[in-house]
């Protein structure tokens, strides 16, 4: 099955680098310019539209868009629901991730707000985010909605099918669920933490991965395992020091190197359950 992972991998770099992608972003404004250089960095074509005015059409045109709640306000939850149905109805790929949705009860309220309206192809959040979207009607045997652990597959696995779009849970290791697999992705490094928009910047790598590869768990594990590839190459490159600005740089210059020259050591990746990957 790592097989399946490497191939999709390496077939979605080759159409990354012959297709252009246009990723859209209705997304935060703390890390706009951060997830337009990772766009950029693995041949992607960055916009941000955030106007009600003209979501929807920038959105019917791109190859697949980012929403991101992480600075929510009114006028911006109105245009990230406006440009997820004008992204489903033009068959566009979506990539949602409910930033912070534990902080607050506006915030939760909005986050199935949005959910209500636009079924996401992909949920990119981490464990207490995506427990705290399934809300406390979830049927989670032994979880408490407060931790930062990540559920059992069996809890995953349930967790999807309420929530209906691949999973993808970020943290000191990544793990993807459809309907019946999950994948464990054990790649990256610490010194993600260490500087903001990571996970942001994982939303604009999984959309890119979305568009040039049909297979949503497949792109969502190649996506996880070449974005945390780029993180250990550029923690090798500074010896693993707290250098959280040089990091950064060679982070996005790996982003962009892995495109041209793909790892080829073996992949970090368990898969449980019987699904496509």
């Amino acid at each position: 099955m790592s097989d399946r992972i490497r191939s999709a991998l390496q077939q979605s770099l080759e159409r990354l680098r012959t297709q252009r992608t246009v990723i859209h972003h209705v997304s935060n404004y703390v890390t706009l310019n951060d997830c337009a250089n990772a766009a950029l960095a693995v041949g992607g074509s960055p916009i941000m539209a955030h106007s009600i005015d003209e979501v929807e059409e920038i959105t019917a045109g791109s190859s697949s868009v980012v929403l991101n709640m992480g600075t929510p306000d009114p006028q911006r939850i109105r245009a990230i629901i406006g440009a997820g149905q004008a992204a489903s109805r033009a068959g566009v790929p979506i990539v949602f991730d409910p930033v912070g949705i534990a902080s607050s009860q506006r915030r939760r309220q909005w986050a199935q707000d949005i959910l209500a309206a636009v079924q996401p192809t992909v949920i990119r959040a981490n464990a207490r985010e995506i427990l705290a979207l399934a809300g406390p009607g979830a049927d989670i045997v032994g979880v408490d909605a407060g931790s930062a652990h990540v559920p059992g597959a069996d809890d995953l696995l349930a967790l999807q099918r309420m929530l209906g779009a691949v999973l993808m849970i970020t943290g000191p290791a990544d793990t993807v669920v459809d309907g019946h697999a999950l994948a464990a992705i054990d790649h990256g490094s610490p010194l993600l933490t260490s500087i903001t928009g990571t996970g942001c910047m994982l939303n604009t790598v999984t959309a890119a991965f979305l568009a040039v590869e049909k297979d949503t768990m497949a792109a969502c594990t190649a996506a996880s395992a070449f974005y945390g590839l780029a993180a250990e190459r550029a923690a090798a490159r500074i010896q693993g020091r707290r250098l959280p600005g040089s990091f950064k740089g060679h982070f996005l210059d790996e982003l962009a190197q892995g495109l041209d020259n793909p790892d080829t050591s073996p992949l970090r990746i368990e898969i449980k359950g019987s699904g496509s990957v």
